[in-house]
């Protein structure tokens, strides 16, 4: 029968597996001393199998609004009450093959200006453009991979397991080449090949992609639509370090380019960022999108005290 003595002990070797569960996650844990713990007792093995159960669960509960709920605002130490409490819940089945290092999530980003091609599990390639921060985990043989800032492309081989894509707005179930940025609080896919589930809610109704539609979730009802080869082509352009403009404004092509520049492009009189641009350019050195802006539209370049990129009127357009 249960004394409080051994409720007691019961408490603190679940909350060791929680603790070691957030230094695995966080990679901060002496691997050593993790397999030295778990071995030392078969309830630690047991409790520590408990949490990574609990983990995946609660990662699915990531988007809801507990602010109204004092007992389930956010936190390290909330995260680690659910842990306990799902794991003091949850009927498990242990094996001795438990290995706590395939529950961490790997990750990859790049700094701005940088662009990076990462292998996952299942022959799934990911490259990130610049800025950009991704985590990904393989689950009972699925790749999920959490985009946390910035843009990436997906590509997963014909005859592999989908990888499920995780944003704040919604999430992708992708089969084949997709392209996935994240603008503000909004997800903008384009599919390249193949196709992609996406669903913006647990209550949503999932949306289905194919190739050359694009989807932006998040900025309230999802907007399906068709898109041209060259709007295609534009969309990822950048994975060869080339920006692809077909007419927008000045101001929004400069937004684009400022996100793979340390010294920003600073238009200084509004009136020109409504002129109209398209061209390719390197996104690499804007010095041929500055010439174009500059002969074309008489557009006056200079450098600022802090080393931006000034662009004002000219005379003639005063």
């Amino acid at each position: 029968f249960v004394t409080e003595d051994t409720t007691s002990e019961q408490d603190r070797i679940e909350d060791a597996a929680a603790l070691w569960h957030t230094r695995l996650e966080a990679g901060t844990a002496d691997l050593d001393a993790f397999n030295a713990w778990r071995d030392e007792d078969p309830r630690h093995s047991v409790a520590f199998s408990r949490v990574l159960a609990t983990a995946d669960a609660i990662d699915d509960l990531r988007g809801f609004d507990f602010s109204d709920d004092p007992d389930l605002r956010t936190g390290a130490g909330t995260r680690r009450m659910f842990m306990r409490a799902g794991a003091a819940a949850a009927v498990v089945a242990v094996g001795a093959g438990v290995w706590a290092v395939s529950q961490r999530r790997a990750s990859a980003s790049t700094k701005i200006g940088e662009r990076r091609l990462v292998q996952l599990p299942n022959r799934i390639s990911v490259e990130l453009n610049t800025d950009t921060r991704v985590e990904w985990k393989s689950v009972q043989g699925f790749v999920r991979l959490w985009l946390l800032r910035g843009e990436v492309a997906v590509s997963v081989p014909k005859g592999q397991k989908p990888c499920v894509l995780e944003t704040p707005a919604a999430t992708a179930e992708i089969t084949g080449d997709v392209n996935a940025r994240l603008r503000a609080s909004a997800l903008d896919l384009t599919v390249l090949r193949g196709a992609c589930v996406v669903k913006e809610s647990a209550k949503a109704t999932p949306q289905r992609l194919e190739t050359q539609q694009s989807f932006l979730a998040g900025a309230g009802a999802g907007t399906l639509r068709n898109i041209t080869p060259q709007e295609v082509e534009s969309a990822s352009a950048w994975r060869t370090d080339t920006l692809e403009f077909m007419g927008q404004p000045l101001a929004l092509a400069v937004e684009e380019y400022n996100r793979y520049l340390t010294q920003p492009i600073v238009i200084v009189d509004p009136d020109i960022g409504a002129i109209r641009i398209g061209g390719r350019f390197s996104s690499r050195d804007p010095e041929g999108f500055l010439q174009t802006v500059q002969s074309s539209f008489g557009v006056r370049v200079s450098t600022g005290p802090k080393g931006e990129i000034l662009l004002t009127k000219s005379d003639r357009q005063r």
